[in-house]
């Protein structure tokens, strides 16, 4: 069995790393050290939504679910990789897109790979990424999809009026996965999807590690 990290790694913001605008940079420093304590140990700041992470639906939806509400079924099982790399930088993922791309069976768990995972080797937050367009959102969910992941920080427009894509997946009882890396993944294709958020409770969203199992 094949085993595919699909995360990014979590570094200072000096060091390059992609944060949304708005949101806490992750940070790190030893607050203790084999030589003088004998042991390491470093203390850890970041933003809900550092890096891979899980948005529930408390993000955006008042009194909407928390992380620790989400069924662990919505983030591990079969999972189509739709790929979607034709779409140009900027772009939305349309329903046209969509229905090129997707199996001819309902699968609940999808991953949009676009041209964002080439983003990943620029430094710092890049605002013309490939996103979901609502009427997307809103196809996915009308073929039963409840979890869908990208590869980039956010699945909605950047600089729109409100996460509209987000809006649909979560408010039908779904999940989103941002922050993804599939640049080593084949696309159009079936998978095992492993996606494992901090055990939390009451956040709108958490880091996560990712991994894809391919036979």
């Amino acid at each position: 069995m094949r085993v595919i990290d699909i995360s990014v790694p979590l570094r200072p913001l000096r060091d390059g790393m992609h944060v949304y605008p708005g949101d806490t940079p992750f940070f790190a420093r030893s607050e203790k050290t084999i030589h003088r304590d004998g042991l390491r140990f470093s203390r850890l700041e970041m933003g809900s939504h550092s890096g891979t992470h899980l948005v529930a639906p408390a993000h955006c939806i008042e009194g909407g679910g928390e992380t620790e509400t989400l069924p662990t079924e919505l983030l591990v099982g079969p999972a189509w990789v739709a790929d979607l790399t034709s779409v140009p930088e900027g772009m939305g993922i349309t329903v046209e897109h969509l229905e090129s791309a997707q199996p001819e069976m309902p699968v609940e768990r999808v991953l949009l790979k676009t041209r964002n995972s080439a983003l990943w080797g620029r430094d710092y937050f890049q605002p013309r990424y490939v996103f979901l367009t609502t009427e997307g959102a809103e196809w996915l969910v009308e073929r039963g999809t409840r979890s869908v992941g990208i590869d980039y920080l956010s699945i909605d427009k950047f600089g729109g009026e409100a996460p509209r894509a987000s809006l649909v997946i979560l408010r039908a009882n779904g999940a989103v996965m941002g922050g993804l890396n599939l640049s080593e993944v084949e696309g159009n294709q079936l998978y095992t999807l492993a996606f494992l958020p901090l055990r939390a409770p009451g956040l709108d969203g958490a880091p996560a590690r990712a991994v894809l199992m391919a036979d």
